[in-house]
């Protein structure tokens, strides 16, 4: 089992976010607390509802792995970092370096994912094809990556966000 440090982040409520401090930054600001729309469908197609609900970041893994050559042993499973993070029903985004050893080569990976009740594996990687061109492919059976991954964890659940419109000065 992999070490795993817990750090609790400041929470704003969405209010104080809404509030503050953007008028320093921008010539123009309207922000409005709207209830989030349903990011499954266009043009989000993550695969969870919304990114509420016990909201974390995992930082797995790290460059260190990559240099000086990438060491092939570092694997990671989306469904042992849910239990681990006693998050079974996790939705998790974000990006890290894909499944090598299911794939064949070194990839990127854009993690979407929800596990346990309502499983829905949506992950995609971008790998060179022989061509050298780059290809996109959907991993709807995998739920390994490699090296490091950067996620975003949460129940996944609909909820109330802000809604910015911005102005930059």
């Amino acid at each position: 089992m992999s070490k795993i440090e817990e750090y609790k982040l400041f929470q704003p409520k969405l209010e104080e976010i809404a509030t503050d401090g953007l008028s320093e930054t921008f010539s123009y600001a309207e922000v409005d607390i709207v209830d989030c729309p349903d990011l499954q469908e266009k043009p989000y197609m993550l695969s969870a509802p919304g990114l509420c609900g016990s909201p974390c970041i995992a930082d797995v893994g790290g460059v260190e792995y990559l240099i000086p050559l990438a060491q092939k042993d570092k694997v990671y499973d989306f469904k042992n970092i849910a239990k681990s993070i006693g998050m079974a029903n996790a939705s998790i985004i974000g990006a890290g370096a894909g499944p090598r050893p299911h794939i064949g080569i070194n990839c990127e990976m854009m993690a979407n994912l929800k596990l346990g009740e309502d499983e829905n594996i949506n992950t995609h990687i971008a790998k060179l094809n022989k061509d050298g061109d780059c290809e996109l492919v959907c991993l709807k059976d995998n739920t390994q990556f490699c090296l490091l991954g950067n996620l975003f964890i949460s129940e996944g659940k609909p909820g109330r966000v802000n809604k910015y419109i911005l102005l930059l000065k």
